[in-house]
């Protein structure tokens, strides 16, 4: 699991600003949405959360969150 949370940290989480890699699968998906909202008020837009909330429920049933 910390090899994945490297890659989504290099990947995704860094590349939009986030400093901090996460601890857990939890703090990841919590620091991509805290990012996420700060980048559309920013920018002035709207992002789907449709995929967000498909991921959070995934989590969920696997009780990592």
């Amino acid at each position: 699991m910390a090899e994945h949370l490297a890659q989504l940290f290099d990947r995704l989480l860094d590349p939009i600003g986030v400093t901090e890699r996460p601890a857990d699968i939890a703090a990841a998906i919590d620091a991509f949405a805290g990012r996420r909202d700060q980048l559309e008020r920013d920018y002035g837009v709207t992002v789907s959360r449709a995929l967000e909330e498909e991921v959070r429920a995934g989590i969920r049933r696997l009780g990592l969150a």
